[in-house]
């Protein structure tokens, strides 16, 4: 799918929960994160690349989304967890905001598990190959192959 994506995540947030919801004279960004390191205690510890303005080419995953409310005065930043998948965008539990230190932590774990979720329901490329197209392949490349888990070189 090809759009906006960091304007179609702020909307979800916003449809979600008005109160979170963007202000447009604050800056507020996306981040996909492909990972969590866990010796970081603050929103390095959420790894992956912030989602640009403008037309990109949407990518399945799970999304960190901050909006800023408040007054010129007195911000709040709100920390969404967004996923994507190939039929729609869906906001998530773990929600946190900056009114208290530690705001990261507060969601890293729930995250993480989301990260560890994911992981189990990737498609396997190869499922869809005949299995003696992939027994010629391994043939092919030195390694012998018997009937069974086991596979030797």
């Amino acid at each position: 799918m090809i759009g906006k994506l960091k304007g179609t995540l702020l909307h979800a947030v916003r449809d979600y929960d008005p109160c979170r919801g963007h202000d447009s004279r604050f800056r507020s960004w996306a981040k996909r994160v492909d990972s969590v390191d866990f010796s970081k205690q603050n929103g390095f510890c959420f790894e992956g690349e912030f989602v640009p303005d403008g037309t990109v080419e949407y990518t399945p995953g799970v999304y960190l989304v901050a909006t800023v409310t408040g007054s010129l005065m007195y911000q709040t930043t709100h920390y969404s967890v967004v996923r994507v998948k190939a039929d729609g965008v869906e906001v998530l539990a773990p929600y946190t905001t900056d009114r208290e230190r530690g705001w990261a932590l507060r969601i890293r774990d729930g995250v993480a598990a989301l990260l560890a979720e994911r992981v189990g329901q990737e498609e396997n490329s190869l499922a869809a190959i005949a299995d003696q197209d992939l027994i010629r392949e391994l043939e092919r490349r030195g390694y012998i192959v018997k009937k069974g888990d086991e596979l030797t070189r």
